[in-house]
């Protein structure tokens, strides 16, 4: 850019302009006379008269003072100055009705006037926080950010959603609709499809565990041999998936009322970023107006009926029948008032909701409390349900509640219907205490709601946790067959295994490959923070191998290894690997279940390992299930989101876990008893290493470490390579090797086992009688 031309677009933004806004109407007005384009204000400032008669020292200049001629010229050169923008201001009234029609013109009122200004301008001070508009209502209304949260926190399936698709929309939350486009600077996406409106009202609903709305689209196809194609459809947009955006993406409409949009609108105090929702909430406060305006005969006729029946206090009866509208129209997914009134069915639904919201609810509390009393359950909260009956969920007793696999969580919401003696109990079913409801109308909560309210469970429903628990408690017997010494329970698993098999290979896609089924056998369920799966014992690629080598029915056997072989194009080596191909048997997690118990024939099935707490170079010491669960168990009371379960038939009333006795592996029993010399070194009293080498007096940093040894192993064997005057030795006896270093884990989280040139320079062997050596890293 040339130089020049630079310097005189930078002067040219110096100059100060008038910015009007009349409504969507915007303009700039600029002016020649010198004095504004210098000015920093368009009014002077509460403290700018008062400068001009204060002294540097901070006194009042008088008319006594000397000074003060000076500082009256200034003030009345400053007065000038501001009269000056009235003047425009004004000409630009009468001449452009620039800012509107906001007061009488047939009053002859001086524009310049202090009775003017007084009447119709507000002079508001950005820099001192004075003049504000006043706003009795701030104390009383959430700010913006808590009013949108609030808003859409009820979102659940039926209700009214308004959506900026373009903000909504993006390969995350339809995948049908977007895609990602790195070339697409501004998003990173680009969208498939055109929307047939940019925002407009959808109803929610609920699929795999996810809420989704419906957009109209339309989607153009091109052919270079054919005509264009126009095909029009509806694609999914899961809400639950959205996360931020510049933009508002969607307000959830179940509480939400064109006032209050109107409010947020209009107040000035909010509007630092108004562009984030502006745009959303005019066009949806028009919206909202138009179906109040269309509503409010419904609405009259229904306040009509609790006037008539004087149900109620009357200053609640207005706000009854919105609670009414709600409730009812969120139950019948955003369905229109009009519906409700018209349909015969539905009126007197409408009419026995709002009779219990209005009086009858709240008048049946003392009953409702003695009917507790006599359940011997803690009420929490009380509510009208949208079939128009009582709703009361009560706090379960101790023996009611399940803590197994997480704290529980569901209250018993029992459904009441009243009586002219009292209440009597209708059904009753677990509930999760929600914070906001919508669905339901809440008249009165007990003080015990504060422990449950909110509370989310890693679960989709109470039935769903017991169903889980009652599918691992199955796996006892399945693993009895895996028993090489139950050749019945073996050879069961050997038809089940070929049935698998074909259907796996014969009857769905295979990738061009062998499939091979899994053998899945639940045995307990992890909860790692908000997902919880099963964890099985099992194994993904082996389970023919474990079942053709431990089987003795040669029949079978050969049935087996036809079935296998046969699918296979080069045969060659198939059978021996069949026959001595090293299996094991191992731990792995998924939420999913075996479509053919216990094998699951699913290609596409995903797991993933438990969370040992220990790498693999640990973990390979560790042969037993009994010492990986407790590995499992020992890592999940680490975390403060992990919890860990067991089946609870495969523990016995000892506390020992029975996996490996009902496999049968005596390998894994083996092992001959152990003790562990623990050893801790004291510094020096100056503070220095209290080890040293005996080989060449150099210092042995480690002050920690355990040595597996045999029973009765003389304890200054641990110390026979070092020289340290401080140390303690404790002594610990375990019935197996593998029980030794679960105990090293649990006391040295960090251990690790000793290898050569673990120290490097001052490298030594382990002392002759010890087993092995770990060290706390």
């Amino acid at each position: 850019q040339d130089p020049w031309e630079a310097a005189a677009k930078d002067f040219q933004n110096r100059c100060v302009f008038l910015l009007v806004r009349d409504g969507e109407n915007i303009y700039q007005v600029c002016s020649p006379v010198e004095s504004h384009l210098g000015a920093h204000t368009l009014f002077p400032e509460r403290d700018e008269q008062d400068a001009l008669f204060r002294g540097f020292d901070g006194s009042r200049i008088t008319f006594r003072d000397v000074a003060y001629t000076d500082r009256l010229r200034a003030h009345e050169k400053m007065a000038l100055h501001y009269k000056r923008f009235l003047i425009l201001c004004c000409g630009l009234d009468q001449r452009e009705r620039l800012f509107g029609e906001f007061y009488d013109r047939s009053s002859n009122i001086n524009f310049i006037s202090m009775d003017f200004q007084e009447k119709y301008c507000r002079f508001i001070h950005d820099a001192d926080g004075t003049g504000l508009l006043s706003d009795p209502e701030a104390d009383t209304r959430p700010s913006l950010e808590s009013y949108i949260k609030q808003a859409n926190q009820h979102l659940r399936s039926g209700s009214r959603v308004f959506c900026e698709w373009r903000q909504v929309v993006n390969p995350v939350t339809a995948p049908g609709a977007a895609k990602d486009d790195s070339g697409n600077g501004y998003r990173g996406h680009s969208f498939t499809v055109d929307f047939v409106k940019s925002r407009s009202t959808s109803v929610a609903y609920q699929k795999n565990e996810e809420i989704y709305v419906d957009v109209p689209v339309v989607q153009h196809t091109y052919s270079r041999n054919a005509k264009s194609d126009k095909r029009e459809f509806n694609a999914k947009v899961c809400l639950s998936k959205f996360r931020t955006s510049d933009s508002l993406g969607y307000l959830c409409l179940d509480t939400v009322k064109s006032a209050d949009l109107e409010y947020y609108i209009h107040n000035r105090r909010i509007r630092a970023n108004h562009l984030y929702y502006i745009r959303l909430f005019k066009e949806l406060a028009a919206l909202l107006k138009l179906e109040e305006t269309h509503e409010e005969q419904y609405r009259s006729k229904m306040l009509a009926a609790l006037n008539a029946g004087n149900i109620g206090d009357e200053n609640d009866r207005v706000a009854a029948v919105d609670k009414t509208i709600q409730t009812w129209r969120c139950a019948n997914r955003g369905a229109s008032l009009q519906s409700g009134l018209e349909d015969e069915k539905q009126w007197k639904a409408l009419l026995a909701m709002m009779d219990l919201i209005a009086w009858r609810g709240h008048a049946s509390i003392p009953q409702i409390e003695c009917y507790c009393e006599q359940l011997g359950n803690s009420p929490l909260r009380l509510v009208v349900m949208p079939n128009g009956k009582l709703g009361l969920y009560v706090a379960p007793r101790a023996e009611e509640r399940n803590d197994a696999a997480e704290k529980h969580k569901w209250a018993i919401r029992v459904v009441l219907s009243l009586t002219r003696t009292g209440v009597k109990e209708v059904s009753r079913s677990w509930a999760l205490v929600n914070e906001l409801s919508v669905s339901e109308c809440t008249l009165k909560e007990w003080p015990l709601v504060d422990e449950w309210k909110g509370l989310k469970s890693v679960f989709e429903s109470y039935d769903r946790k017991l169903k889980a628990l009652a599918d691992i408690e199955l796996g006892r017997e399945t693993l009895k067959r895996l028993n090489p010494s139950n050749q019945e329970g073996l050879s069961e698993l050997a038809e089940l295994w070929i049935n698998a098999f074909e259907e796996m290979n014969f009857y769905r896609p295979t990738g061009g490959i062998v499939q091979k089924p899994v053998m899945m056998i639940p045995i307990g369920l992890i909860v790692d923070r908000e997902e919880w799966s099963y964890l099985y014992l099992g194994t993904r690629g082996s389970a023919v191998e474990y079942i053709y080598q431990n089987l003795n029915d040669k029949a079978l056997k050969a049935r087996v290894a036809h079935r296998l072989i046969s699918n296979y194009e080069v045969k060659e080596g198939k059978l021996d690997n069949l026959a001595n191909k090293k299996t094991s048997l191992g731990l792995f997690c998924t939420k999913q279940r075996p479509d053919m118990a216990p094998f699951s024939a699913d290609r596409n099935i995903e797991t993933y390992g438990p969370d040992f707490g220990v790498n693999h170079a640990v973990l390979t010491h560790m042969v037993s299930f009994k010492s990986q669960i407790a590995l499992i168990q020992q890592e999940a009371d680490r975390g403060l989101h992990r919890l860990f379960t067991i089946a609870s038939n495969l523990v016995s009333s000892a506390g020992e876990l029975l996996i490996d006795q009902l496999l049968g592996d005596a390998a894994r029993d083996a092992d001959e008893p152990v003790d562990i010399l623990e050893v801790v070194i004291n510094p020096a009293p100056t503070g220095e290493p209290g080890a040293k080498l005996k080989k060449n007096g150099e210092t042995f940093w480690h002050k920690h470490w355990c040595d597996l040894c045999k029973p009765g192993t003389e304890e200054s064997l641990a110390l026979s390579h070092i020289h340290a005057p401080d140390h303690v030795i404790t002594r610990t006896s375990f019935s197996s090797k593998e029980d030794a270093i679960l105990f090293v884990l649990k006391t040295m989280p960090q251990a690790r086992k000793y290898e050569k040139d673990f120290f490097r320079d001052n490298d030594f062997d382990v002392p002759d009688g010890i087993i092995e050596r770990w060290i706390d890293r």
